[in-house]
């Protein structure tokens, strides 16, 4: 969610370029040998899926997460980004060029941008990151992922029964603090 300016469209692309867990880490937790190969691209996935999973619980980036937002028509002389958790600026570009402005403040769920003047332009371009730099991510939320993992290989190899599969708490409150609840 963005405001603070006048704007017909708006687009956003995310790319997650850290998951936070190896697969090394991923194969260890589902106890199956680091010799093996032949698992690997689907572990790999589970990977990436497991975040996404713990994200969308969190209702924030838990990958280390680059993001483009673009805006059209934009007027304004400020713009707040609602995205956490906010890790910083990669650069903010018009018709002109690289635009210049002032990181009025960061809160967990939000960050404002302030201009010098104000700003008119048919395309505004917004690079950031979010999520948890590499080294930060919280031991509870890597844990949730791991047991995620688990999770969906046992259920996607087969080793439960039909109509038992329950849903796994423990993730729930392993990440319940880090929840980003929009006000």
């Amino acid at each position: 969610m963005i405001t603070g300016y006048d704007t017909s469209i708006q687009t956003k692309t995310k790319t997650v370029e850290d998951y936070h867990v190896t697969l090394s880490e991923a194969k260890q937790q589902l106890r199956v040998d680091s010799t093996l190969n032949y698992d690997d691209a689907r572990i790999n996935q589970l990977i990436k899926a497991s975040v996404d999973f713990v994200a969308s619980r969190t209702n924030g980036d838990v990958g280390q997460t680059k993001n483009v937002l673009t805006l059209t028509n934009f007027t304004g002389d400020s713009l707040i980004v609602y995205d956490a958790p906010f890790l910083s600026i990669l650069g903010l570009s018009g018709d002109n060029g690289s635009q210049s402005y002032t990181l009025e403040y960061v809160k967990y769920n939000r960050f404002l941008l302030e201009f010098p003047q104000e700003l008119q332009e048919s395309t505004l371009t917004l690079e950031y990151k979010t999520g948890f730099a590499t080294g930060q991510l919280p031991e509870a939320i890597r844990q949730a992922i791991l047991l995620q993992i688990n999770s969906f290989y046992d259920e996607i190899s087969g080793e439960y029964v039909m109509g038992t599969w329950k849903e796994n708490y423990v993730i729930d409150k392993l990440i319940d603090r880090y929840k980003i609840i929009h006000v």
